[in-house]
């Protein structure tokens, strides 16, 4: 079966933060976590901590107020 070239990048994942499994699109043109908005010092913490994406519910923990999106 051939996927639609919007599928061939997803990929499914397993959070290291939560254990979860999320779809992944980073390389894609359009992901949800390009919505995401961090600033340096939280983009820096995860770096340091994870070696790969995060879900929805945990990269959002590391949102700041000023930041975070409804």
């Amino acid at each position: 079966m051939i996927l639609p070239l919007h599928h061939r990048s997803m990929t499914s994942k397993v959070c290291p933060g939560c254990s979860n499994v999320f779809d992944c699109r980073a390389g894609e043109s359009s992901c949800w976590c390009f919505s995401v908005t961090l600033d340096s010092n939280a983009l820096q913490n995860i770096r340091e901590i994870y070696e790969d994406c995060l879900c929805k519910e945990c990269l959002s923990k590391y949102e700041t107020p000023s930041t975070k999106r409804p």
